[in-house]
């Protein structure tokens, strides 16, 4: 074998990538590397969106709690044999000033003033004042030590579409509280506080929700009950119906089994009658319990009813059952008979 066939050997033999295969494959290496890229973007992205939402409900649950904590137990308080301090002292759409039995204990009872701010840089805060019994009145002042605390931050405090405080009467309407609360609506027509905290936790970047959490809080110390939107109407209460007790009638004597025709004690007289028949009719009268007296009798011939003269009686009459006398067939003619008695 010369120098010519072994490379033409060797260069039979020799295994490698086309450049048409080398970019292919370097194409659909970048579009993967492409899309797990940007797969792990949008987790890292979610991620840090998720934590900021949850760190918002947080602050949003912070400043919940501190104003209902309060609210629910706001009460008026004496200030002096005519006058009061009024629960609300003090309300507009970020600020909020209310006397409560907040935190108290058995060796400090006092009511404090609690004033709930919201400021333009979206830093809600709690400021507290205790109140002094004078004793030489038996009145409390408000002329004790103020503390402040910082309760959350991040909320909208300018844009917001919904105010940070709402003060809703008895029918859930928002009263008007700008510039402030009218003097009757916060003694007399406030009944729910509506807390609204709006916090924009995404960054530019992000989404464009806003967290937004509600609450309405009334004051069951203010004995101001809420008005239904709709009215229920009162069904009727059921009733049992007594059953019937069967009534005995006692009676010295066997009840009858139905009611006949009884004469009186006496009979009556024999009657007679004309009739649109062929004669008049005779026949024995009947007569009735009290009187006596009854109609006269069939006549034979189809006579009418006669009059009779009733026969004295003896005896007193009896109450007896009054009954129909039932008719009795016509009998056969037979010529007319006058009977005397």
């Amino acid at each position: 074998m010369n120098a010519l066939d072994r490379l033409r050997q060797g260069r039979s033999g020799e295994d490698g990538f086309t450049l048409v295969e080398l970019l292919v494959t370097m194409l659909i290496t970048g579009i993967v590397l492409s899309m797990i890229g940007v797969f792990f973007a949008n987790i890292s992205r979610l991620t840090s969106w998720s934590g900021k939402d949850r760190d918002a409900t947080g602050q949003a649950a912070l400043a919940l709690d501190a104003v209902r904590a309060v609210v629910r137990v706001a009460t008026n308080v004496p200030k002096s044999t005519t006058e009061t301090y009024w629960a609300i002292q003090y309300g507009t759409p970020t600020q909020l000033q209310i006397i409560a039995y907040s935190n108290t204990s058995v060796s400090d009872s006092a009511p404090v003033l609690v004033t709930f701010n919201l400021g333009s840089d979206g830093t809600f805060t709690e400021q507290r004042q205790a109140a002094t019994m004078s004793p030489l009145t038996g009145f409390y002042a408000f002329n004790g030590s103020v503390t402040k605390t910082t309760i959350a931050n991040g909320f909208v405090a300018s844009g917001a579409e919904t105010p940070f405080f709402q003060y809703l009467d008895q029918s859930f309407k928002p009263l008007n509280a700008s510039p402030k609360l009218s003097d009757a609506d916060r003694q007399n027509n406030v009944t729910l506080i509506r807390v609204t905290t709006t916090l924009d936790p995404t960054t530019a970047g992000g989404p464009d929700g806003k967290v937004i959490v509600t609450s309405s809080i009334g004051m069951p110390n203010l004995d101001r009950d809420v008005v239904a939107t709709a009215s229920v109407p009162n069904l009727p209460t059921p009733t049992e119906t007594p059953t019937p007790t069967p009534t005995v009638t006692k009676s010295s004597s066997a009840p009858a089994a139905s009611p006949t025709p009884t004469t009186g004690a006496s009979s009556g007289g024999s009657g007679t009658g004309t009739g649109t028949g062929s004669g008049p009719g005779t026949g024995p009268g009947t007569s009735t319990p009290t009187t006596g007296t009854g109609g006269g009798g069939t006549g034979s011939t189809g006579g009418g009813s006669g009059t009779s003269t009733p026969a004295p009686s003896s005896s007193s009459p009896k109450p007896t059952a009054t009954a129909t006398p039932t008719p009795k067939p016509t009998a056969t003619a037979k010529p007319p008979v006058v009977i005397d008695q």
